[in-house]
């Protein structure tokens, strides 16, 4: 079907958002402070937020079936000034494919980049197969910007630029030991060069004993999005540099060469605190390790994890189907070395920054929480939500090690519509708190399964709301845009009480940043960074009867950590003694 017959994006009735916004305050909230929260919000939804509102439905049909919240939504990762890899970006490892064990290192390197280039040619080309979800169509926009548009730095706000097809965009990068080359994917007419000659042109990276100079000009997409601006600015008033930037830009992927098994790396220098061998402002940046496990570190303006699923699984596909030969006849696709002419100056600011960064980026790390036979068939028979219970996990485990249940944020994809992208629930619920604080101080059999039924289907209806997108917090953003652009015009020359309101402070900060891919069994671990200071960031994936969770935090928090792991696995025994 033509993706614009898709429904747009609804805008969320006003009350039953104030009202699920209350709802999920109240179990954070002592009795007071929640009396004052409900009665702010009432006013704005009777007075300002009316006005507000209407304004958004007005502008919402000016633009249909274009998004109202799209424009709010990437401005959120182009407006943030950190270095991506510590606020945006996201790491997704995979499993080892059965078929890799046929294919030497550098071959199945090349397998990866030629299927890559068959997937680049059916976005361009708009073959690539319908996505859907139980027979509903999803929206696919967000992949014209998979292979052929970048994130540019940018003073204040950065830009995510798109270039044309294959006339502009038909290389990808390659890092190796820190030096930085293109290798011509797909020819002027448009065809892909084979496998072999790829391999070819890595052979030759892999065994370059030349003078190449190293790509230290690479820490600046770790530098913030300002510094990096000013610099590269400065740096390519030299033409030859602005060349070199332009054609780091218009790469489709970059693909990092290593000499380490995915094992010999943590998995917290794999997202942010690796500074060698990283541009880290493309959708896809591709480490291959020796043992042919990847890991893709996705900048995140434009394409959320399930439709980066979707192309990886098809990327797979392509890749276990290949059926091409290696031999060593074949041509050798174009290879070109990338440099920059860097100052002494320059060379001195790239250090400084490459050593700020390693220090801000040791203050954060990732364990990898796994846990086997996790009773889904139980959980399942009893009629019970399994995500649901995994969020249990993390308020039960939350609670028992710092003795409070805070803000705790999980996404949820909304692509049935037209340039949908994720709605969000707050899941702590006034059943879900009863019933972990309940578990946590032994409440009888009885009394625990009632609480966890009635938790579980609170958890359902927040989801299938969220899903229909009712939402609070992207609501909030439309209507606190509408007052940036048309709020004088409306009468309301101050920013009403609700958007300064402490509370709406604690409904907003994710202290626990949640997000799942739900059973993906091509991926091994989920990963980013926590999105509030102090807070934790959980990524978790679930192959059958196991999950895999990696969970992010500062350091300052390591002895929490631990804990806060044992009262994980201590829920899942109580949970299965629960369901038995």
């Amino acid at each position: 079907m033509d993706q614009h017959e898709l429904p747009a994006l609804p805008v969320p009735d006003l009350c039953q958002s104030i009202d699920w916004y209350l709802k999920g305050l109240r179990p954070l909230l002592s009795e007071h402070e929640f009396a004052e929260a409900k009665t702010v919000a009432e006013h704005f939804c009777h007075n300002d937020g009316a006005a507000l509102h209407g304004k958004l439905l007005e502008y919402s049909r000016s633009i249909a079936p274009r998004s109202w919240l799209m424009p709010y939504s990437r401005d959120i990762y182009l407006t943030m000034r950190d270095p991506v890899t510590l606020v945006g970006n996201y790491l997704l490892e995979l499993a080892l494919p059965s078929f890799s064990e046929k294919y030497d290192y550098l071959e199945f390197t090349a397998i990866l980049a030629h299927s890559a280039g068959q997937l680049y040619l059916e976005i361009v080309h708009n073959t690539l197969p319908a996505m859907a979800h139980k027979e509903t169509p999803l929206c696919m926009s967000q992949f014209q910007g998979a292979f052929r548009a970048t994130k540019i730095p940018h003073k204040n706000k950065d830009r995510f630029t798109f270039f044309q097809d294959f006339t502009e965009v038909h290389s990808f990068g390659v890092f190796y030991k820190n030096k930085f080359y293109t290798i011509k994917l797909i020819d002027e007419d448009g065809r892909i060069y084979s496998a072999d000659c790829i391999r070819r042109a890595l052979q030759q990276i892999y065994h370059d004993k030349g003078s190449h100079a190293e790509a230290s000009w690479n820490v600046l997409s770790l530098a913030g999005s300002d510094r990096a601006a000013e610099l590269i600015a400065e740096i390519c008033q030299v033409p030859a540099n602005a060349c070199s930037m332009d054609i780091v830009n218009k790469t489709m992927f970059i693909v990092t060469l290593t000499s380490l098994t995915s094992m010999q790396q943590p998995l917290a220098d794999k997202l942010y605190n690796s500074t060698d061998d990283i541009w880290a402002y493309k959708p896809w940046s591709i480490t291959v390790y020796q043992n042919k496990v990847c890991t893709f570190n996705n900048e995140h303006t434009y394409m959320d994890g399930v439709n980066n699923i979707y192309l990886i699984n098809r990327l797979l596909k392509k890749m276990a189907d290949f059926a091409g030969s290696f031999a060593d006849n074949a041509q050798t696709a174009p290879l070109t070395p990338i440099n920059f002419v860097l100052s002494p100056p320059i060379q001195e600011q790239l250090a400084a920054i490459k050593a700020q960064y390693q220090k801000t980026a040791s203050q954060i790390d990732i364990v990898r929480y796994v846990r086997d036979k996790l009773c889904i068939g139980k959980i399942k028979a009893r009629k019970l939500n399994v995500d649901a219970c995994f969020q249990f996990a993390f308020q039960y485990a939350q609670l028992k090690v710092f003795k409070a249940l805070r803000t705790t944020h999980e996404s949820v994809s909304v692509t049935q519509y037209y340039e949908g992208r994720t709605a969000c629930i707050r899941s702590v619920s006034e059943e879900s708190a009863q019933f972990v604080a309940a578990l946590l101080n032994g409440a009888p059999q009885k009394q625990l399964s009632d609480m966890l039924a009635q938790a579980s289907c609170e958890h359902v209806q927040k989801i299938a709301k969220a899903k229909d997108f009712c939402c609070f917090i992207r609501h909030a953003a439309g209507l606190e845009i509408m007052y940036e652009r048309f709020g004088r015009e409306l009468g309301i020359p101050e920013k009403p009480p609700l958007f300064s309101d402490a509370a709406f402070a604690t409904y907003c900060t994710q202290y626990l940043s949640t997000s799942t891919l739900g059973n993906t069994p091509i991926v091994d671990t989920f990963a980013f960074a926590p999105v509030a200071p102090g807070g934790l960031g959980i990524g978790y994936v679930t192959h059958n009867d196991r999950l895999i969770a990696a969970i992010s935090f500062y350091r300052q928090d390591n002895a929490n950590i631990v804990l806060f792991q044992h009262a994980l696995d201590e829920f899942f025994v109580k949970l299965e003694l629960l369901l038995t």
